[in-house]
């Protein structure tokens, strides 16, 4: 890739405007074509290079310049004969307040085993590597030259002085005994580098004031440049952008080291200047949430570089110390440091975590510090699962197996690992009663015969001292690994298949009572795949619904994992961590009550928690839920916006959508009154004019006794005697009671919609109201109806006529639209099945949106069957 097609790369990745100027803040500070310049002494060895040699790097295995057979041009061919071969250039002078991106061409044939690649490695003044090696794509047949390149590549230390490229033919899975690469143009290019930080622990903050963004740029070529910062919700609408001048001072362009690296051919000795600076950004948080950070170097009319960082600003949440949510940490503390992690475990609803620690602990890589992490999280009710997964190197070498051992293998097939896994329980088992054996997606313990027995023998040796040792294993999802009287105390099921909400539940509700526990891994959608909105969405339903089925334990699989976690590759948080936060902590330590029918058929979910209740609520269209749900509702959203639940007449006012939101601060009596009402289920027949009875039956579950009345309201075209019963009601007391319908000619059948109002005097005064819905008509005969506009401008209208009786059936149906004649058809000995009929009405667009009635009357019988449906195109 040349510097044209880099220097698109950098503009490509920003969002201003820009002309086609030159990118005059790149600097070649590294070039190697394998010419005459490279090999002053004709040795066929490019001048300062070194190769690496060992026990699988031969000598013998050729590394030279030659001439390409295409074009003649110099370049530096590996020609294998068994091993694998790198070469590597000598040591570039480089800074840290510099980016930097590598470039070169290459081809490589008759590779399998190995692959040909590029690498660039950073070190100190004394040689010492800084970070890890950074590889391109490798290559294994490619005849025709390629272009490569490690993208920009940031040296995260000050100590970085130095740089060394590598070119290398290496081994996957195996050696190849012939095969060859060649590499030529190599290029090293100098960059502008920008750092975005802000000023908390992994950019989340208790308060919007507290955010503070600091912007340092460093090697661009203007002294005085601007920098244009702005501030994206969630949604990613722009709330606020400014603009800021960077005031620059010059960068030391001295080469380091000078007197010990020499003067080597491409390394260029004289920079441009160059100059650093900073600023500090204030963004207007207006409320609680998730936020995106963008800062964008602007210089001669191009956006030069772009960087983004993301914060949270956590809503303050009452955090249960007995909460069945957790996370699964298969990488321990690769990501964070284990003072780090206790420090943001109670502060993003955690208080379970699984944490690998058997090869760690004992290789003494941080036996203290652990110690002190246990104690922290013991302090913050986070209760830690040891996961005995990979055993240390001296138990691992004796197992002939390739890659992770699993867990059965070490534990039922060999017999060394009590003396490698005591010291680990000896130390740690006052404080860690929980032990899974194996990473939760190995399942090699299912289905081994006289697992109870094996698995008692281990527990029995686990528990040598004295303490008492909960062990489980990993399950697949639709294994039975349960048993009369197991060992085990839980078992860890992840959900790989992402099964739906009411899949999920099923499945967590259908093993309710098993002595086992039931631990659930959960994995977000993925982020390629899918929107932050359907992410969200699709994580909430479904941590509730393990929640609601009756889960033991609830975790999420890797929060740290780069694609789809819950931070991004640089420790920033991601949009979902709050959506985890939001329910975790609303949720922890509450008692599932049920649901409520909402007049709009909203779906919910309540929870009772410390003497208040709490709603999670969404539909699947727009609506607006109106009804009392308490005196000081707050509606939040899954990032933590809030705002005070719009009243009207003393009800709430909810606008509901596809997005689940909570409704907290709910009056926790009169929601278990709700969910306790209970309405006779049996329908009403379609017959008109006649008495018909039904009942219902509440339960006082007010804290004090109570006076009261309810008036039951169904349609206008209803009669009901009485509308209204007065009651008293001990606490805990229940009424039953009855009332009569009368149905007029002209009330509509299917679903109807009942009202039962309450006016409740107790320790105060109470007026709300309680939803239900019976069926108008015994389902034997029914009728659905559906509009479309023809492109000729008719309104079709499809009535199916449903039979579910054996008995022949006669209707005559009469379709009624605004300032139209009626529409008759008649619908004559009808069997058992669907029976389609269609209607035309001219100028159909007249009546979109309008309200259309069908009455349909039994021939020779008593029931008439009403439905009334607004047209639709």
């Amino acid at each position: 890739m040349h510097s044209l097609s880099l220097l698109a790369f950098i503009v490509a990745s920003v969002s201003a405007p820009h002309s086609d100027g030159p990118a005059t803040d790149m600097t070649p500070v590294y070039r190697c074509d394998f010419g005459e310049a490279s090999d002053a002494n004709y040795d066929t060895w490019p001048d300062g290079w070194t190769r690496r040699t060992g026990r699988d790097y031969p000598a013998y295995v050729k590394i030279e310049i030659v001439k390409d057979d295409a074009d003649a041009s110099p370049c530096l061919a590996i020609q294998l004969d068994g091993g694998a071969a790198t070469a590597y250039s000598p040591p570039i002078p480089v800074s840290s307040q510099f980016n930097y991106v590598l470039e070169a061409r290459m081809k490589a044939v008759g590779l399998k085993h190995d692959f040909a690649c590029i690498s660039l490695t950073f070190y100190d003044r004394d040689r010492n590597p800084i970070g890890e090696t950074v590889y391109c794509e490798g290559v294994r047949n490619v005849r025709e030259w390629i272009d490569v390149q490690i993208d920009v590549t940031t040296p995260v230390d000050d100590r970085v002085c130095l740089a060394v490229i590598g070119v290398h033919i290496r081994p996957e899975t195996g050696h190849d005994l012939v095969g060859s690469a060649a590499f030529d143009e190599l290029r090293l290019t100098r960059l502008p580098k920008m750092q975005l930080d802000a000023t908390a622990e992994s950019n989340l903050f208790r308060s919007r004031d507290d955010v503070n963004i600091r912007c340092s740029v460093s090697g661009i070529s203007q002294q005085n440049s601007r920098l244009q910062l702005e501030l994206f919700d969630v949604a990613g609408t722009r709330l606020q952008v400014q603009l800021l001048d960077v005031a620059g001072e010059r960068i030391d362009n001295t080469l380091p080291l000078e007197e010990t690296i020499g003067s080597h051919p491409g390394i260029a000795q004289d920079a441009p200047d160059a100059f650093s600076g900073s600023v500090t950004w204030k963004p207007e948080i207006p409320d609680y949430g998730f936020y995106r950070i963008q800062a964008c170097l602007v210089g001669h009319e191009n956006a030069l570089l772009c960087r983004e960082t993301s914060v949270a600003v956590l809503r303050p949440l009452d955090r249960s110390p007995v909460g069945k949510f957790g996370w699964s940490l298969t990488g321990g503390d690769d990501f964070l440091s284990l003072e780090q992690l206790s420090e943001l475990l109670p502060r993003v609803g955690v208080n379970w975590v699984k944490f690998p620690i058997w090869n760690r602990e004992v290789a003494g890589k941080w036996p203290e510090r652990f110690t002190r992490f246990c104690e922290r999280l013991e302090r913050e009710h986070v209760t830690l699962v040891a996961v005995v997964d990979q055993p240390p190197h001296d138990v691992r070498k004796r197992f002939p197996v390739d890659g992770d051992l699993p867990a059965a293998t070490v534990f039922l097939e060999g017999d060394q690992w009590p003396d490698a896994l005591d010291p680990v329980v000896a130390r740690h088992s006052l404080r860690i009663r929980w032990w899974q054996l194996g990473a939760d997606g190995d399942t090699s313990f299912v289905g081994l015969p006289e697992l109870p027995k094996r698995m008692a023998e281990i527990q029995t040796k686990m528990q040598r001292y004295g303490q008492i040792v909960r062990l489980g294993f990993a399950c697949g999802w639709n294994d039975d690994c349960q048993s009369e009287n197991p060992p085990w105390s839980f078992l860890a099921r992840q959900d790989r298949d992402r099964l739906s909400a009411e899949e999920l539940q099923a499945s967590v509700k259908a093993r309710a009572g098993d002595v086992a526990e039931d631990w659930i891994t959960i994995r977000p959608l993925t982020a390629k795949d899918h929107t932050v909105e359907e992410r969200a969405k699709d994580l909430v339903q479904r941590l509730v619904a393990a929640y609601t089925g009756g889960a033991d334990r609830i975790f999420f699989d890797a929060p740290f994992d780069v694609e789809e976690g819950l931070f991004d590759g640089e420790g920033n948080p991601r949009e979902l961590l709050l959506v985890w936060r939001t329910v975790t902590q609303l949720l922890s330590g509450s008692e599932y009550l049920g649901s409520i029918e909402l007049p709009q058929g909203s779906r919910n979910h309540v929870f009772a928690r410390d003497g208040a209740a709490i709603m999670l609520l969404w539909n699947d269209a727009t609506a607006q839920e109106t009804l009392y749900l308490g005196e000081n509702v707050e509606q939040v959203d899954l990032w933590g916006r809030s705002q005070p639940a719009p009243t009207s007449d003393g009800r709430q006012s909810i606008s509901v959508g596809a997005m689940p939101v909570f409704l907290f601060g709910l009056d926790e009596q009169i929601a278990r009154w709700r969910i306790d009402f209970a309405f006779a289920e049996q329908p009403l027949e379609s017959v008109f004019g006649r008495r018909q009875t039904s009942s219902f039956r509440f339960r006082n579950s007010l804290a004090t006794p109570v006076t009261g009345t309810v008036r039951v309201v169904g349609p206008s075209v209803w009669q009901i005697e009485p509308e209204e019963t007065e009651f008293q009601l001990q606490e805990s007391a229940e009424l039953n009671t009855q009332f009569a319908v009368f149905l007029g000619a002209d009330a509509s059948s299917g679903p109807q919609p009942v009202r039962f109002d309450f006016h409740l005097v107790g320790d105060k005064t109470y007026d709300f109201s309680v939803y239900r819905t019976v069926r108008v008509g015994l389902g034997d005969v029914e009728i659905s109806l559906e509009t479309h506009l023809t492109d000729d401008g008719l309104l079709e209208v499809k009535q199916l006529f449903t039979n579910n009786t054996d008995q022949e059936v006669s209707f005559n149906c009469t379709l009624y639209a605004p300032k139209r004649p009626r529409e008759r058809i008649l619908v004559t000995r009808r069997g058992r099945g669907e029976w389609p009929d269609t209607i035309f009405l001219t100028n159909g667009d007249e009546l979109i949106g309008k309200k259309l009635w069908l009455r349909a009357e039994e021939v020779n019988g008593a029931r008439i069957l009403n439905y009334t449906f607004t047209a639709r195109p």
